[in-house]
């Protein structure tokens, strides 16, 4: 299914609202969809009941351009504010689990991150790519993401790339959910300046985030609490990390799939500086069922 493409302009609030309105029915829906498959739950329904303000609070305090984008949403949608809170906070207020294969190069400057993005089967239809330019209509960002999540994985008008893997760690907590910080980290100008960023913000939960800017390649691993970041020429990740500062997490919470499929991707990709992009989406659509094809079975 080939996404949707939305363009959008403004002031953070502006580019909310217009992304709001052109969404309209899709956000709804889409939110009805998560409410269905995950707040049906009694135990997940109390805790979103108990924590969505909570994150909203970090989020407008920490990130005021990317709180009034979500207000934008509220207004254009005709949303309500828990609504959007939550969807910023899906894998935090839910039940996280194995998404996402991705690899990377600098391949000499003509780098790349691919990446899959394996959700549950009924987020296909709010796939999209989101444009997003000044007042001025110059270009800021461009990224996929669903309807109404704010930030996923993208590059933005520094040529800086990011993308995103799930890990696992126990010391999730309020804060900034990763898909914001991905949207935070596109409105920088560096590579060092997102570090910097992921240093001082609060983060809500676990994620390992990949970073490509020209001819530096960063694997950024982290807690909630605790991060890791490393130079590379090439890389690869699924979702346990790689860091052996974390390999107390891994033993505890990694799943089997995520070996395997890393196991494949190594395979595939062993000559990844040297990938045709129609190879490079061959090794995205490995999908044939066999155990461990590089696409999480869903």
């Amino acid at each position: 299914m080939r996404p949707q493409y939305y363009s959008i302009s403004g002031t953070p609030h502006q580019r909310g609202k217009q992304w709001g309105q052109l969404i309209q029915d899709s956000v709804r829906s889409l939110i009805a969809q998560d409410n269905h498959h995950y707040f049906s739950n009694a135990v997940l329904n109390k805790k979103r009941e108990t924590e969505w303000r909570r994150y909203q609070y970090v989020i407008n305090t920490f990130l005021p351009e990317t709180g009034d984008f979500l207000k934008g949403i509220v207004e254009g949608a005709e949303c309500d504010d828990k609504s959007i809170i939550t969807l910023q906070c899906r894998r935090e207020l839910s039940v996280p689990s194995d998404d996402c294969s991705l690899f990377a190069t600098i391949n000499s400057g003509d780098g790349y991150i691919a990446q899959t993005i394996d959700l549950a089967k009924y987020n296909e239809p709010y796939g999209c790519i989101l444009h997003e330019s000044d007042a001025d209509k110059r270009p800021l960002s461009i990224m996929f993401t669903l309807t109404g999540l704010a930030g996923y994985a993208g590059i933005n008008c520094y040529g800086l790339g990011v993308g995103i893997n799930m890990v696992r760690s126990c010391d999730w907590q309020t804060g900034i959910p990763p898909y914001l910080l991905v949207r935070h980290l596109l409105s920088l100008k560096t590579i060092n300046e997102c570090i910097c960023a992921l240093k001082k913000l609060p983060r809500a939960s676990s994620r390992c985030l990949t970073l490509l800017q020209g001819n530096t390649l960063v694997t950024a691993e982290m807690t909630a609490t605790r991060l890791r970041y490393w130079n590379h020429e090439k890389t690869m990740h699924t979702n346990h990390y790689i860091h052996p500062d974390f390999r107390v997490e891994d033993a505890l919470l990694k799943t089997l799939s995520t070996d395997e499929r890393f196991q494949r991707l190594g395979y595939l990709t062993s000559n990844a500086s040297k990938l045709s992009k129609q190879e490079i989406l061959q090794v995205l659509s490995d999908h044939s069922g066999i155990k461990g094809s590089v696409v999480v079975q869903t």
